[in-house]
């Protein structure tokens, strides 16, 4: 989201990100980023300590990560950010991670006095960090900001609710590439390789979290296979959920229905969208009130032309227009799910309909425009 934000912006964007990943320390590819990169990036190792499988055991340990690691981490991260301002004559400050550098915009803002934009996307406004270094203020550092750009109507509400000044808060809903996921037809190649054939795809695209439903999918599949036995449930992407619906996907003995299909490259994943009859993510509110800020999927799915099955939580509702471009369900509900699937694949007339009528909507949250609303934010609070 942020990269297709500064595609657009070019040259007026500079960017501090990391060249490794928080969850498991791996290096960064650019890929496709690299090659189309036309604004200024600056990388640095972390901007946050890489996520520990198992929390400290002891005080002293505590205290070890936090002077070893913590510490450090933040000193470079502030460093080089004040180098970034200094040499690009930066006027206004974005950050794109509340809890973890909700510290950086307090300080800078002490040191440069330049205004500071706060992108909230949801989960990290209804879940709580776990850290006790990370996140410490952080409501009340969007208390104090400038602004705060919010994704959805949800998250706008939660915003306001914890205290967020009305005026300061501005709605830009995701956006998609629209030139880039288009409609087309089945991807032979992953036709070939998968086993399709004639076969109905389901496909979920996304982190493999609790929250997005991959679980209500696959509870779903033995009410679906019974109506519609040539089906498969295609999962893309990896997340700390995957063991668990492998596990589940075995106890159902739909195994051979479910196709794990780990990362796949941005450039690729249009023909993942192509090759589905229907994109399915019944996302649902947990416990923890960690739930789905928008749902960027489902634009990308419905810029593609396929219909979407997505839950009724969230923001997703404002990423799906129920019964228009997709299907919103109560993501808590396998009966739900399968009815809601079934009912898809039984009907191509509908899965045509609402796809032209997803595709029609996705052109009008063209990059380009949420570009240009989240510019005009920055030129407004440069000239308070």
């Amino acid at each position: 989201m942020y990269y297709n934000l500064c595609h657009q912006l070019g040259e007026k964007a500079v960017v501090l990100t990391t060249w490794r990943n928080y969850l498991n320390g791996e290096l960064i590819e650019n890929g496709v980023f690299k090659q189309k990169q036309n604004f200024v990036l600056k990388r640095i190792e972390l901007l946050r300590p890489i996520l520990q499988s198992a929390p400290p055991r002891h005080l002293v340990e505590a205290i070890w990560r936090v002077l070893s690691v913590d510490i450090p981490i933040k000193i470079r991260v502030l460093w080089t950010t004040l180098e970034i301002l200094r040499k690009e004559n930066v006027n206004v400050i974005c950050i794109g991670e509340l809890y973890s550098l909700s510290w950086l915009g307090q300080i800078l803002k002490i040191l440069t006095g330049l205004p500071c934009i706060y992108y909230i996307h949801g989960e990290e406004i209804t879940t709580t960090s776990a850290s006790r270094f990370y996140g410490r203020g952080a409501i009340h550092t969007l208390q104090q900001a400038e602004a705060v750009i919010v994704v959805s109507h949800f998250t706008r509400s939660e915003v306001l609710h914890r205290g967020v000044h009305e005026d300061h808060v501005y709605l830009i809903m995701n956006g998609v590439d629209v030139e880039r996921f288009t409609p087309g037809p089945k991807d032979q190649e992953l036709t070939e390789r998968f086993g399709l054939g004639e076969k109905k795809v389901l496909l979920t695209v996304g982190r493999i979290e609790k929250r997005k439903g991959h679980d209500m999918v696959i509870q779903a599949l033995p009410e679906i296979l019974r109506e519609i036995p040539e089906t498969v449930y295609m999962v893309v992407g990896v997340g700390s959920d995957l063991n668990r619906i492998k596990s589940l996907a075995r106890e159902l003995n739909v195994t051979d229905q479910v196709i794990f299909v780990g990362r796949v490259s941005d450039e690729d994943l249009p023909r993942y969208y192509n090759t589905a009859d229907i994109f399915v993510m019944p996302n649902r509110t947990l416990d923890n009130n960690d739930t789905e800020g928008f749902g960027l999927v489902f634009l990308e799915a419905n810029a593609c032309s396929k219909p979407v099955v997505g839950g009724n939580a969230g923001g997703v509702p404002d990423a799906i227009v129920d019964g228009e471009t997709g299907i919103l369900v109560d993501g808590k509900s396998i009966k739900a799910v399968a009815i809601a699937v079934i009912n898809l694949l039984k009907n191509e007339n509908l899965v045509f309909q609402i796809g032209e009528s997803g595709r029609k909507r996705a052109l009008t949250f063209d990059w380009k425009k949420k570009a240009q609303e989240f510019y005009a934010v920055c030129e407004k609070i440069v000239q308070r």
